[in-house]
């Protein structure tokens, strides 16, 4: 929000004007409140109750724009003509920090989604051309019936070509089985026109009629949507819209070329820029083609990717060309917008952990603050297991940007880089490598706490379902490889920790069906077991408490009673194996505790949220929904301690 933000007060007489102009009609009472209390700002404006699976973010990593999915978001948009002046529309949900920018075109914007949940409520800043103040308003999200933001044509246009695909853009998805030629109709008089109507694939919210011939020449329709349509949860529009446009004496010419608002762009990482694309015909015209027609791509999805909608989401530092093109012969042209992304920030006790999206790419990493907001990518390629360095400014992790997913060969190395994303590239440079040649295929991972060592679970390529694994260290900077820990014939060594102190490491060995938890010395020696669960379960994943009196795990086992056939609960006890204590209850979902830095809470990844729970068990509270799926991987980044001289050893190129 630019300094001094007005609160705009907007009398009754002129918004309803401004409405009747922006092709949405029968439009119901104001639902948003400004600033000043002031109940007729932003009249036009509209959140949605939350909509359960929908499409929010691109994948980070195909060259084609692919959706991933969100629990729950609000779909929020403006009707068009309310600020003529108003250049872009920021969203934010006040709760959770999320955030999206919105180009806004003709005084308004279409639905654009956002992770939102049952009375939260969203800011909305308007940003006006010529410096003017910023405008703002608050919006709840509630369960308000459906209603039109807009339609094409607008009502009152008395030039429509004949030759028109009538469209019709709805506040929210709406139930595809409600739209119908009963539920849609265009008339003449009294005279229905045959057609085919239909929801549009990709959005939800947009429907359109395509009439069966074209329209008559200076005739008069009349486009009614009745009360029977309704939207994902069943809610109807409760009374009926029409409005009324009139033809012109020909169609509309050829499209002749696209163009791209805005085309270009500067973001932080983790916001959201909306981009819009326009065919224009012959005749200099607007000539909107179906959404199917259109696809976007970005030139670096490691920067900046692009969802099938052309909202863009910036991931890392750099710059992007975001490119729209037409899979349609009838409209050839093609348009590009650059993004230029600016770093994102990484502030004291982020947690940062592994997002996946199986079924549209890789995995990569991901940082929340510790009340959930905030949340940003830090990575787009194959990036697991993250550990922050104990002075905060690094992060390792391992990654299979080395596969060759056409070939099935791949394997997993030991990165490191800087805390921030930044330097990072889809070519994988601006990492440090630490496992280069080792012939190795890196698991878990820890830090010595002085930073000069990293620890990390390896299994000797070529790897296979029966491959073992073993702990090895090697030097923050890549030299010094060497093997710490290979079990006995049979067992592997894996998720190994180090204590605070750095005198030992625990890990996990497994043990036929089972897996126990050892604690060895840092240099190898006194391997002792400290935990013994019984047959078919296993203890996995220890972590230090900070004082590293306490140990926390998870424990799990089949049960074929339950879905998945596993159960799993979280116990901490004392570093000795005394003193077992369960921390969360039975459940049929994996959750992997790490410690939070001053060791009074714990934060739990399961595989679609993300929990904090305090160290005796209570309180336990969902901080974070994620879009699709999460791996184990998890770290609570320590305060940089301003007493310390020790400083993590670790050049990332730049």
């Amino acid at each position: 929000m630019r300094p001094g933000s007005i609160r705009l007060v907007a009398a009754l007489a002129t918004l309803v004007a401004v409405l009747s102009c922006s092709g949405a009609d029968d439009i119901p009472g104001p639902r948003a409140t400004g600033r000043n209390g002031d109940s007729t700002l932003f009249a036009g404006l509209s959140a949605s109750g939350p909509v359960a699976n929908a499409f929010v973010a691109s994948d980070r990593n195909a060259g084609e724009a692919r959706a991933a999915m969100s629990a729950q978001v609000s779909y929020v948009s403006l009707v068009p003509g309310t600020f003529s002046d108003g250049t872009t529309a920021t969203v934010t949900n006040l709760r959770t920090a999320e955030r999206l920018t919105v180009e806004m075109l003709d005084g308004g914007f279409d639905p654009q989604p956002i992770p939102a949940s049952l009375n939260d409520t969203l800011q909305v800043t308007v940003s006006l051309t010529g410096g003017k103040p910023d405008v703002v308003a608050y919006i709840a999200v509630a369960r308000p019936a459906p209603r039109i933001v807009r339609t094409r044509p607008p009502r009152g246009q008395t030039d429509v070509p004949l030759n028109t695909v009538i469209a019709i853009v709805f506040t929210e998805p709406v139930n595809p089985a409600s739209v119908n030629t009963t539920s849609v109709t265009l008339s003449a008089g009294a005279s229905l026109v045959p057609g085919e109507v239909h929801v549009v694939v990709g959005t939800g919210y947009t429907v359109e009629f395509t009439p069966s011939t074209l329209l008559g020449a200076f005739t008069t329709y009349t486009l009614t949507v009745s009360a029977a349509v309704t939207n994902t949860a069943g809610s109807s529009m409760g009374t009926p819209a029409s409005i009324t446009f009139k033809t012109a004496g020909s169609a509309s010419g050829a499209v002749m070329w696209m163009t791209v608002s805005p085309d270009s762009a500067t973001a932080n990482a983790g916001s959201h820029v909306q981009l819009e694309a326009r065919l224009k015909d012959s005749f200099g015209g607007i000539a909107i083609p179906p959404y199917e027609s259109v696809i976007w791509k970005s030139s670096a999805p490691d920067v900046a990717y692009v969802n099938y909608a052309g909202s863009v989401t910036a991931i890392g530092a750099g710059t992007a060309v975001i490119s729209v093109r037409s899979t349609d012969a009838r409209y050839p042209s093609a348009a590009t917008a650059r993004i230029t992304v600016n770093p994102a920030t990484t502030p004291e006790g982020a947690i940062v952990f592994t997002f996946c999206d199986f079924d549209s790419g890789p995995c990569g990493l991901y940082a929340v603050d510790p009340d959930g907001s905030n949340g940003r990518m830090l990575t787009g390629d194959s990036e697991l297991d993250p550990v922050w360095s104990p002075d905060g400014t690094s992060i390792a992790f391992r990654s299979g940007r080395g596969c060759n997913w056409a070939t099935s060969t791949c394997h997993f190395d030991l990165y490191v880089m800087k805390a921030d994303g930044s330097g990072v590239r889809g070519d994988g440079s601006g990492l440090r490598r630490l496992t280069t040649f080792s012939g190795l295929d890196v698991r878990g991972m820890s830090w010595s706490p002085d930073g000069s060592r990293i620890v990390f679970a390896g299994a000797v390529l070529p790897t296979n379902l029966s491959s073992r694994e073993a702990l090895y260290v090697v030097n923050a900077d890549g030299s010094g490889l060497r093997l710490l820990v290979s079990g006995p014939p049979g067992t592997s060594a894996s998720s190994p920790e180090w204590s605070p102190d750095g005198s030992r490491i625990a890990y996990n060995v497994v043990l036929g069906d089972t897996s126990a938890i050892n604690i060895v010395h840092a240099d190898g020696s006194n391997d002792i077991r400290i935990s013994r669960p019984s047959a078919s379960r296993g203890d996995l994943r220890p972590r230090w408490s900070p004082d590293g009196k306490r140990i926390a795990f998870m424990r799990s086992w089949l049960d074929k009673a339950v879905d998945y056939g596993v159960q799993s609960q979280v116990f901490v006890m004392d570093a000795d194996g005394s003193n077992v204590m369960p921390i969360t209850p039975v459940s049929p979902e994996d959750s992997y505790p790490v410690w939070s830095p001053d060791g009074t809470r714990l934060a739990l990844i399961s595989q679609q949220r993300l929990d904090i729970v305090n160290a005796d068990g209570s309180g336990q509270a969902t901080i974070y929904t994620m879009f699709c799926c999460a791996e184990p991987g998890i770290s609570w980044r320590r305060a940089p301690s301003t007493a310390s001289s020790v400083t993590t050893q670790v050049r990332v190129q730049p």
